[in-house]
């Protein structure tokens, strides 16, 4: 398995095709195809369901470009750190949440580059338990991640935000109708869950044990594109905050009847003498939350 062929096979499911992707990457199509291959003969699982017209990822596939996707976007922002650092440029690395994290920090980062263009923003996504680890192990300068937890007190921040997740549903849904649910209403229906090691994950296979249903799994993935296209089929459920559904279009927003809450914060490094950089990130992020709580 080479990094040529990981982003080959991203391309296609970017491009929508092998001949969009070789167009797009200037390379020729049977290079394409014949990497595809090689992993598929290299794992001994079809990557890809072949017809006429397209290529449609297996169960395997989705699975396998889920993982990648995370791989090569933290190779890339690596390597951006690292061409920065010979340049002596200034760079920031940040560790987001994936879908919530960017969600939260958009309009701050837009406000930022345009306060301070000389300053580059490394961006991570990542769970959050990766990116407190992060900015322990000095990888990142901050970090937005879930502070339903205690935290450290080698760490310092504050809470961005205090929300509760909804069940999410496409429009053609059989529970689109639907103005709340209980988690007993979901036995039986087709989820989309993020990863095992989420707070959300964790806590929602903890309340469906506890009323004795096993929940029935169609992916666990933190990919944003994939949960799109799989909601709008109409078959399958997500649990998304509604900063993050309001994303989504053709998508109905379920109140859960006993809720779960969820809260965000910025978090750094306590005891470390800031760069100008990072303080003047966290003002920016500061002043776009001005209700924000000391964490």
């Amino acid at each position: 398995m080479t990094l040529l062929q990981l982003r080959y096979i991203l391309a296609v499911c970017q491009y929508g095709g092998v001949s969009k992707a070789a167009e797009a990457l200037y390379v020729s199509q049977p290079a394409i195809s014949i990497a595809i291959k090689e992993l598929e003969t290299e794992f001994g699982v079809n990557l890809f369901i072949r017809t006429k017209k397209q290529l449609t990822l297996t169960t395997e596939g989705i699975f396998f470009v889920e993982k990648i996707t995370d791989i090569l976007m933290q190779i890339d922002s690596l390597s951006k750190v690292m061409s920065d650092m010979g340049c002596n440029e200034h760079v920031l690395s940040l560790a987001l949440i994936s879908i919530s994290g960017g969600n939260l920090f958009s309009n701050s980062l837009h406000r930022f580059r345009d306060l301070y263009p000389e300053i580059q923003v490394c961006i991570t996504e990542c769970t959050s338990a990766q990116a407190m680890e992060y900015v322990l192990n000095n990888k990142c300068h901050a970090a937005i991640i879930i502070a339903n937890n205690e935290k450290p007190d080698t760490l310092d921040g504050f809470v961005l935000l205090r929300t509760k997740y909804v069940f999410c549903v496409g429009i053609n849904h059989p529970m689109a109708d639907y103005k709340e649910c209980d988690l007993g209403q979901l036995d039986g229906q087709s989820l989309i869950l993020f990863r095992d090691t989420t707070y959300l994950t964790k806590e929602l296979k903890y309340r469906f044990y506890q009323r004795g249903i096993t929940p029935k799994v169609l992916l666990y993935t933190m990919n944003f594109s994939l949960i799109r296209k799989l909601i709008s089929a109409g078959k399958e459920g997500v649990f998304l905050t509604p900063e993050a559904a309001s994303l989504l279009t053709g998508v109905v927003q379920i109140p859960l009847t006993q809720p779960i809450e969820i809260s965000y914060a910025l978090v750094w490094k306590k005891k470390t003498t800031l760069n100008s950089d990072i303080a003047k990130l966290i003002e920016v992020i500061r002043e776009d939350y001005p209700n924000a709580a000391s964490y």
